[in-house]
């Protein structure tokens, strides 16, 4: 019974040391400087308009990839299934369920695309391969 409340009592003044320091010490850091002596990148909106760029092509990029991987995919259940009526509708339905993944990534990248354009972005390209 004593160790449990000794492990409370140790746990408690472990809180209050964590909590001080937040409450006491930070805030003094704080009022000295407001980054806390962390460094920092001065961003405009032309750079957060490049990161979303940069952002949106590698995710196209990686979507691709997976995209492939889950075509081939779809091809091996439907040579698995061999004149099996039952494995080749499940292929005919995984193969459908892709087809509708690539679509509506793709058309969610045109989406971005004409946004992109829309705004003023021209470093944006409507072919995902070339950004």
């Amino acid at each position: 019974m004593r160790t449990n409340n000794f492990r409370v009592g140790v746990w408690l003044i472990c809180l209050i040391l964590v909590f001080s320091f937040f409450f006491l010490v930070l805030p003094v850091q704080a009022a000295e400087n407001p980054l806390g002596n962390f460094p920092g990148e001065d961003l405009e909106a032309g750079d957060i308009t490049k990161i979303v760029v940069g952002l949106s092509c590698w995710l196209t990029r990686v979507a691709f990839t997976l995209t492939t991987i889950f075509v081939i995919i779809a091809g091996f259940r439907f040579m698995v299934a061999q004149g099996n009526s039952a494995k080749y509708t499940e292929a005919v339905k995984n193969f459908q369920m892709v087809l509708w993944g690539i679509l509506v990534i793709y058309g969610v990248y045109v989406i971005i695309a004409t946004v992109a354009h829309a705004v003023g972005i021209e470093n944006f390209s409507f072919i995902p391969l070339v950004c």
